[in-house]
């Protein structure tokens, strides 16, 4: 019979609070960008010369933007690596916010290896989304 790791209720409402300061936040970020659309493409045409001037600058600020998303990489990183050494998935000490099957041995060290993947991938895509401005913005100097 498979071993199941009780929920943590103050996990739960952690992770609930969490959510729930994400959808607002996004949502307010979705609603003013939609709501100064004109005024972000007029602020756009007027300075497209120092975006194109500036294509460092630019993606630079792009990385910037990218930290929340390098930061949870980073984050899941780690505890795939917990998982992978502990041969057990949820590693020890981590607390789930719903009943949860333990998985050990060779299937713990699949999940922590396919989370070590989706790390990566999230990591390449955080750097490449600033690198691939720099590029669009460095091809348009180039044409004009």
């Amino acid at each position: 019979m498979p071993r199941i790791q009780k929920a943590d209720r103050r996990a739960r409402q952690k992770a609930i609070l969490i959510v729930l300061v994400g959808v607002i936040v996004g949502s307010t970020i979705v609603v003013t960008l939609q709501l100064n659309r004109g005024k972000i493409d007029a602020w756009l045409l007027e300075n497209r010369a120092y975006l194109i001037d500036y294509p460092e600058r630019i993606a630079l600020f792009f990385l910037v933007l990218m930290f929340p998303v390098l930061a949870y990489a980073v984050y899941l990183w780690r505890f795939a690596v917990r998982t992978v050494n502990a041969r057990q998935f949820p590693p020890p000490g981590t607390q789930v916010v719903r009943d949860t099957v333990v998985l050990s041995g060779k299937a713990a060290v699949m999940r922590g290896r396919l989370l070590q993947f989706s790390a990566s991938l999230l990591a390449l895509a955080a750097f490449l989304l600033p690198a691939l401005i720099w590029y669009i913005l460095r091809s348009i100097a180039n044409t004009t």
